[in-house]
């Protein structure tokens, strides 16, 4: 046991003297009021950072952290208060037996809020995180119960910092792509050849699964976003057929946010990478959510100089960016755009916070520029989990 063990232990102790002290009625209407605090503090998180939004990205966050915080605490306040107001009739009946079960809710309820928190904790530089990763608790938590929700990530979406926006360069005009074409313009030859070339990637970071997507570029080598293996333990690639591999991290480019990876006896043929021009339509390949590969039509619309920050924000990036009409999901990080000749000509990366049919992917330049730094200056370092 660490220092995270014993710190819950104690939690869980106390929470459930408390709880046995309340009785099963106010500990769960406490519990209920806090949950409903949270839930419509998602809801009016971006109504009311958007008075603030004009402060630095840091002001903004803490304004929704406030938020969420005055919320919880006053949903568990009116629960609790409303729990006690029909304790007196429930505990002359059963007594004992509510404050059992009083105390049975208030250890759950710790355990709960920790397996609700355990991305948000893992995802902490430093301390917290190493010790939350090596926790007894948290093992055993996440090896019986469901993968947690990224509490941490659905805040960033909700005040509208969530990874995957760029600045772009040049006059900074606002790019409207329009609506994605509704082909692709592969032939069934073509799109056959691709789909044996995608790889599904999933990534044991920080004791939570992160997924993503990779395509074969050289034989055994594999091209993916690096933030999809950020401070990967465990690095899985199934193929189309279903076939799951261990990968080995040959490089990881936090500025390009590439990462190449190598797998051996992977026996799939590798797409040959092309340069694409403004206007050039193909098919997006990924596996959204983790699940089944998904072909999405795109359009290149512009190609930009995008502007901004590195994976972990510490120093500036300028990278060539395609903007694209298309939608993808959750999941086609790293999914290649094969164009109608059948040759990757970018690689994906994020989605338009903005707009759900607009999407930027790296383009060739960059994504050669990550190979021949992998080939001459390799990192094999993931870095610390986001």
């Amino acid at each position: 046991m660490n220092l995270v063990d014993l710190f819950l232990v104690l939690l869980v102790v106390s929470a459930a003297v408390g709880g046995g002290r309340m009785g099963f009625v106010a500990r769960s209407t406490s519990w209920l009021g806090l949950a409903v605090g949270l839930s419509l503090a998602l809801l009016l998180t971006p109504l009311i950072v958007g008075l603030v939004d004009s402060l630095d990205d840091a002001w903004v966050l803490f304004t929704a952290l406030a938020v969420m915080v005055a919320f919880a605490t006053l949903g568990q306040w009116l629960g609790l208060n409303l729990g006690e107001r029909a304790r007196g009739a429930v505990h002359r009946r059963v007594g004992r037996a509510d404050q059992i079960a009083g105390a049975a809710v208030g250890g759950l309820g710790v355990l709960v809020m920790f397996w609700l928190l355990i991305p948000t904790l893992v995802s902490t530089p430093g301390l917290i995180a190493d010790q939350t990763a090596d926790s007894l608790i948290a093992r055993a938590i996440l090896e019986r119960a469901p993968e947690p929700p990224d509490t941490l990530r659905a805040l960033r979406q909700a005040v509208g910092q969530d990874r995957g926006t760029v600045a772009l360069g040049g006059d900074g005009a606002v790019v409207d792509p329009g609506p994605p074409p509704s082909l692709s313009g592969l032939d069934a030859e073509a799109l056959d050849r691709a789909a044996r070339a995608v790889v599904r990637i999933d990534t044991l970071a920080c004791s939570r699964h992160q997924e993503g997507t990779g395509v074969v570029v050289e034989p055994g080598l594999i091209l993916t976003n690096a933030h999809v293996v950020a401070g990967g333990d465990e690095l899985g690639v199934v193929d189309e057929l279903g076939r799951s591999f261990l990968a080995t991290l040959v490089h990881f480019d936090a500025e390009r946010d590439v990462a190449v990876l190598r797998v051996e006896g992977l026996e799939v043929p590798p797409l040959a990478m092309a340069k694409a021009e403004v206007g050039t339509i193909g098919a997006v390949f990924g596996h959204p959510g983790g699940g089944d590969l998904r072909v999405a039509p795109f359009r290149i619309d512009e190609l930009v100089r995008a502007r901004g920050r590195d994976l972990y924000d510490t120093v500036d990036t300028s990278r060539e960016v395609y903007i694209l009409a298309t939608r993808l999901e959750l999941g086609d990080s790293g999914a290649p755009l094969i164009s109608d000749t059948g040759d990757v000509v970018g690689l994906a990366f994020a989605v338009s916070p903005e707009d759900p049919e607009e999407a930027f992917a790296l383009t060739v330049a960059e994504l050669e520029a990550a190979l021949g730094d992998a080939a001459t200056a390799p990192n094999s370092d993931p870095g610390p989990c986001l």
